[in-house]
């Protein structure tokens, strides 16, 4: 597994609501744990996905994880120029 998953955290709303997600803000995990000192290279991104964690994406406990039932609609996906 020397290729770490890149994840960022972000809380769900009950109405429609547009997240923007920078890259930048992406951190690099390997088996559970935060990776230090890698760069995400976009050009080399070949899948998305979400979850709902027990840990937040710096391996810290959820504080917004519970019992289920859960539910996200996407309703779209889209890279955007960062300015």
């Amino acid at each position: 597994m020397s290729v770490p998953s890149w994840s960022r955290d972000f809380i769900a709303d009950k109405k429609r609501t547009t997240h923007k997600l920078p890259l930048s803000e992406f951190i690099p995990s390997s088996q559970g744990r935060v990776v230090k000192g890698v760069a995400l290279d976009a050009s080399k991104v070949t899948g998305i996905g979400f979850s709902l964690s027990l840990y937040t994406a710096d391996g810290k406990p959820n504080p917004q994880f519970g019992d289920g039932p859960f539910r996200l609609e996407v309703h779209g996906v889209k890279e955007v120029e960062h300015h």
